[in-house]
C-alpha cells in the first residue's frame, strides 16, 4: 500500500560511462546531470513498485533539480528518495544526491500512476497513425519519411537473419527492390567492400531518404538508387548476382510481372531473396490479420511461395522461417 513517507536509496559508482563526456552532455570527466537524472528516477520508480496494484506502472511527469557538485570518477553516488504527497494518482518524492564529501544534487519529482497495458496501447497509436498517414505501400511526405526511419532501426535484425542465407562474393552486382530508408543497402555496402549496389523504390520519399542514407557509397560510384517499380526495371537482362527485398513483397503492383522482370535482370545462376516478418500460414495474431486487410498486404503461405516462384521461372527454390516466429525468407535461383 502507497504511503507517504516510503523510502529508498540506491547508489552508482561514477564511471567513464556516465560522465559529461562519456554521455555527450558535456566535455570533463565528471558525472553527469543526465545521469544523475536517470539515478533519481530510478531511485523514486522503485521505491513504490511493490506497492502497486497488478497491471499498474508509474511515469516520470516532472523533474525540478539543481546539480550543485562535481563528482570524479572512482566515486560512489547515492541517491534517496522520500514519497512526500501522495494526490490521487500523482506521486510527488523528494530526492537527495549524495557522495563521499556531501551533496551532489536535490531536488522534487512528481510519478503518475498508470495502467501500463492502457498506457501503451494510447502510446502506441502515435506509431500507428504515423504509419497510417506514411502509407506503408509506398511511402510520403514528412510522416512517410518517419516511418522508414523507424522502418530502418525495427527491420534490422529480420534483414540480418535473412542476409545470413545468402553469401556474397567480391565482384557481386546487388540490387535492392523496394529499397525503403536505405538501411539494407548501407549495410550491404559496408560489410562487403568489393561489391555494387543499385536500389529501387517507386516512392519519391523512399528514394530521397535511401540516397541520404548511402551518401557515403553513392558519392564514390558503389551505389545507385533510382525511382522505379519492380514491374518495369531500368536494367539490362543479365546483370546482378543477387536480389534482395526487404519487407515490401507485400506491395508489389503485380507480383507475376515483377518476378519475371527480376528473372530477366538475374545473372544465370543468380538469386532472389525474399524476406518478410510475416506469412500465410504463420501463427499470426488479430492484430496482425487486422493490419494486413487494413494495408492490402499480399501475405502467401509457404505453399503459395514455392507455387508463385516456380510459375515465373525460377528453378529452384528454398524457404526458411523462424521456429515460433512468423518471418519467412524465400531465396529463389534462376
Amino acid at each position: 500500500m502507497l504511503k507517504v513517507g516510503t523510502i529508498n536509496c540506491r547508489e552508482t559508482d561514477v564511471t567513464d560511462e556516465n560522465t559529461a563526456i562519456g554521455c555527450g552532455s558535456g566535455g570533463l570527466p565528471v558525472y553527469s546531470t543526465p545521469s544523475m537524472v536517470e539515478l533519481m528516477e530510478t531511485t523514486c520508480y522503485e521505491s513504490v513498485l511493490d506497492d502497486l496494484e497488478e497491471g499498474q506502472g508509474t511515469v516520470g511527469i516532472s523533474l525540478n533539480i539543481q546539480h550543485v557538485s562535481a563528482v570524479p570518477v572512482g566515486l560512489t553516488v547515492t541517491c534517496r528518495s522520500e514519497l512526500v504527497e501522495i494526490e490521487g494518482r500523482k506521486l510527488t518524492f523528494q530526492v537527495e544526491v549524495t557522495d563521499e564529501t556531501g551533496i551532489v544534487g536535490t531536488g522534487t519529482h512528481e510519478r503518475f500512476i498508470i495502467d501500463n497495458e492502457r498506457f501503451m496501447d494510447k502510446t502506441n497509436s502515435k506509431r500507428n497513425r504515423i504509419t497510417e498517414m506514411g502509407n506503408p505501400s509506398k511511402p510520403q511526405g514528412a510522416a512517410g519519411k518517419q516511418m522508414l526511419k523507424r522502418m530502418n532501426r525495427s527491420h534490422y535484425e529480420l534483414t540480418g537473419w535473412g542476409l545470413d542465407y545468402l553469401k556474397f562474393a567480391p565482384g557481386d552486382h546487388i540490387l535492392d527492390v523496394g529499397c525503403g530508408g536505405g538501411q539494407t543497402l548501407y549495410r550491404l555496402a559496408e560489410s562487403y567492400p568489393e561489391t555494387t549496389l543499385a536500389g529501387i523504390d517507386y516512392s519519391d520519399v523512399s528514394v530521397e531518404l535511401s540516397r541520404e542514407t548511402n551518401e557515403r557509397f553513392i558519392s564514390v560510384g558503389r551505389t545507385s538508387i533510382q525511382k522505379a517499380s519492380v514491374d518495369e526495371l531500368p536494367f539490362n537482362d543479365d546483370v546482378f548476382d543477387k536480389v534482395i527485398t526487404v519487407e515490401s513483397f507485400y506491395f508489389w503492383p503485380d507480383h507475376d510481372k515483377g518476378l519475371k522482370e527480376i528473372l530477366r535482370v538475374l545473372k544465370p545462376g543468380g538469386k532472389l531473396l525474399i524476406i518478410c516478418e510475416v506469412y500465410g500460414d504463420a501463427p499470426l495474431s488479430p492484430r496482425e490479420r487486422e493490419n494486413i486487410q487494413k494495408y492490402t498486404m499480399f501475405n502467401p503461405t509457404r505453399a503459395e511461395y514455392r507455387e508463385l516462384m516456380k510459375r515465373n521461372g525460377f528453378r529452384e527454390v528454398d524457404i526458411h522461417v523462424r521456429e515460433n516466429e512468423k518471418c519467412i525468407c524465400v531465396i529463389g535461383t534462376k
